[in-house]
């Protein structure tokens, strides 16, 4: 996911400009309702918003809006719901209930390969890249190792389905701490 200044050159005031044009419109979209989990709650993940998502603020923004998520995880329906919960609780410190949420969305992923191999597949490569990418964030190294392997086997499974995209195993910067695994590179 690259930086602000990656995406817009060295961090002045003209990014600045931007950074704070861009929450003041999202807020005013969850103003009106647009985050709603039953409406377009999914639509923080979107790639689109990745040079906020390096800043506090937009953290803070979206831990709020994924607010009932986290307080009844029945809410969390679909496999983007879950994501957003899991970064969440990934920020929060919630190491417990982040892996029982990727419990979830791996036990998802193994429902629809039963109906459709490729579509699992991909759901399972989202999954092992959502976990990377919340291990990445840890402190505690003996959790941050087991997410790391549970990646690699739910990326593992992920292969075994059909998935075959070799540009994203090698480039997608939720794996590069996976990609010095000698497992992972099998």
């Amino acid at each position: 996911v690259p930086s602000v200044e990656e995406e817009f050159g060295p961090e002045d005031e003209r990014t600045e400009s931007f950074r704070n044009r861009a929450m003041d419109q999202l807020h005013t979209l969850a103003d009106n309702g647009y985050f709603a989990v039953d409406a377009n709650l999914q639509s923080l993940m979107s790639h689109d918003l990745a040079p906020l998502r390096t800043h506090e603020k937009f953290h803070r923004f979206v831990d709020a809006c994924a607010e009932p998520l986290i307080n009844d995880p029945t809410l969390a329906r679909s496999p983007y719901h879950k994501e957003l919960r899991f970064e969440v609780l990934v920020r929060k410190g919630e190491s417990v209930a982040a892996e029982e949420t990727i419990d979830e969305m791996q036990h998802y992923g193994k429902q629809v390969s039963r109906l459709d191999q490729s579509l699992g597949s991909i759901q399972m490569h989202q999954t092992a890249c959502c976990l990377a990418r919340g291990a990445q964030q840890l402190d505690d190294e003996a959790t941050k190792e087991r997410w790391r392997k549970k990646a690699i086997e739910i990326m593992k499974e992920a292969i075994q389905l059909g998935f075959d995209d070799l540009q994203a195993l090698q480039s997608d910067p939720d794996l590069i701490d996976l990609r010095n695994e000698s497992s992972f590179a099998q």
